[in-house]
């Protein structure tokens, strides 16, 4: 080694991730109950030790900087290799830790077994995860704030790389029963002449039609919400129709009359989007093989 690591080199880092978590000197200052004084100070010697700005300063907090970015996904798994073999000097090959996911709401209830299952064989695995929107899943894997993030296939960025596990499909769903008399092989125009429960994701009427600019709104809309299990409640209560996010789980397929709609839609494709050179952890690592291993075709 060139030189010797000290003790307060380890303080300013764990300052620095807490910043970088929270783009605040006074909130990581609370967390890390020191002024903010003391934060801003530490932050400052950190980035003159390694000779790198590592924050960008703004009037509404701190953001991190390209070589921000870099350091802090770096410097993680060391720290968390670290508290591993103080935690688990005589079980090393336990997995622990954080595992940082991030997906839409629709897709929450679809993952929770998966979670629960890895957590049987890793009881000390921590997950945290992050419902986003499409634009706010796909910036959290950009910025390092999350190890992976499953999704539907649609374009991302060079910098990101997509993982496929199996293909998906887009249905239309209405109360049981069929009472608006939905062909069964519907078109676009059928579709809406029906009475739409509305999903709005960023500016659209549904996300399916995120990805299709080029088709026109419905316009009988009756209500518009942001949470697709309110939409199917409503569905249900025999208000209208909706049109289903891929893969969206299901506790009672009995209630409603189901249209299956790729002949109007493209097929999807569900998988994980990470960053291409972002290091994970052993844990991320291993849940990435596990959910490849459930949700790939056979």
């Amino acid at each position: 080694m060139d030189r010797q690591v000290n003790g307060d080199f380890f303080q300013w880092l764990m300052t620095f991730l807490q910043v970088a978590e929270t783009g605040n000197v006074h909130r990581a200052a609370d967390l890390l109950c020191l002024s903010p004084s003391a934060v801003s100070s530490q932050i400052k010697k950190l980035e003159t030790d390694l000779g790198q700005e590592l924050f960008s300063r703004h009037r509404k907090g701190m953001t991190l900087t390209p070589a921000g970015r870099h350091f802090r996904d770096e410097s993680v798994p060391i720290l968390e290799n670290v508290d591993r073999l103080r935690k688990h000097k005589h079980c090393q090959s336990l997995l622990s830790g954080p595992i940082r996911i991030t997906c839409m709401n629709r897709l929450v209830l679809m993952l929770m077994p998966e979670i629960l299952d890895f957590r049987k064989r890793y009881p000390l695995v921590e997950f945290k995860i992050d419902p986003a929107s499409p634009y706010r899943l796909l910036r959290n894997i950009e910025e390092g704030i999350v190890d992976m993030a499953l999704s539907i296939q649609a374009q991302f960025p060079g910098s990101l790389k997509f993982t496929p596990f199996r293909p998906s499909s887009a249905f239309l769903y209405s109360p049981r029963g069929n009472p608006f008399n939905i062909p069964q092989n519907p078109s676009w125009d059928d579709i809406c002449a029906t009475p739409i429960i509305a999903l709005t994701v960023e500016g659209y009427v549904n996300p399916v039609l995120a990805s299709l600019p080029e088709m026109r709104q419905p316009e009988n809309i009756i209500v518009a919400v942001t949470d697709f299990l309110l939409a199917l409640h409503l569905v249900r209560s025999g208000l209208g129709s909706c049109i289903a996010p891929p893969l969206t789980p299901l506790e009672f397929p009995d209630d409603y009359a189901i249209f299956n709609i790729d002949h109007i839609f493209p097929i999807g494709t569900l998988g994980l989007i990470t960053r291409r050179d972002r290091y994970f952890s052993p844990q991320a690592k291993a849940f990435m093989d596990f959910l490849r291993e459930r949700y790939s075709v056979k």
